[in-house]
């Protein structure tokens, strides 16, 4: 699909970048591994750091307010009749420049990486893993009041191969197939599952030692 609604890295638009220095630090505050950078300045009084700590919420906050409206505006165009096959994934890792093999050029900001200049690399450290699915299980079984609804956590234990098609299309790009295998239970049937990917979003959090991709599919079971 488009681009259309993405920004170059180097520019200044003020949706993509929306924010105060350290615009990740609410991301830091909510995933414990993260950590502000090394080179960033201490602050010396208490009334400094709280009214930073704020400004950096609400930074962050407009920030990732900007991605769901672009998110949606992919997932308002799919069809009804593909709604139940919508996967929604975010992976942590580095972003680095197809170019240089490099980690993008740092801002001051988070902003949004366009996926012709750069790609995730996923190398997310064992104890920084572990302390995310802690996270998680944490969120799933002491919910807050205010949610919606409980997100139940399911472990799964599969083997997954996944197959792409050669001398495909731009469009044939798009699709690939995964096969997946359960390690606990071999009796059970392999599964096939047909991928069709609708966006995905690159973003760079300048402050923090990962970054992230958001990815928007279908997955559509294969018989």
């Amino acid at each position: 699909m488009s681009d259309q609604p993405e920004t170059p890295s180097n520019s200044r638009n003020s949706h993509e970048n929306v924010g105060a220095k350290k615009a990740d630090a609410n991301v830091a505050s909510k995933f414990r591994s993260l950590h502000i950078s090394e080179t960033t300045k201490p602050l010396t009084s208490t009334r400094a750091l709280y009214k930073t700590t704020r400004n950096n919420s609400r930074g962050a906050t407009e920030f990732h307010k900007h991605v769901c409206k672009l998110a949606w505006k992919y997932l308002a165009c799919i069809d009804k009749s593909s709604i139940s096959h919508i996967e929604i994934e975010m992976k942590f890792g580095v972003i680095t420049d197809k170019r240089t093999h490099r980690r993008m050029t740092p801002h001051n900001k988070p902003f949004i990486v366009q996926n012709r200049n750069g790609r995730l690399v996923s190398n997310v450290p064992e104890q920084m893993f572990s302390s995310f699915q802690e996270l998680l299980r944490s969120k799933s079984e002491n919910p807050s009041k205010c949610a919606p609804r409980v997100v139940k956590q399911v472990q799964k234990y599969t083997k997954d191969s996944i197959y792409n098609c050669n001398n495909a299309s731009k469009v044939g790009k798009l699709t690939s197939w995964r096969c997946s295998e359960d390690l606990r239970n071999k009796e059970l049937k392999l599964t096939y599952i047909k991928k069709v990917r609708v966006k995905d979003f690159l973003i760079r959090y300048p402050q923090s030692s990962l970054d992230a991709k958001i990815s928007i599919s279908l997955e559509v079971p294969e018989y």
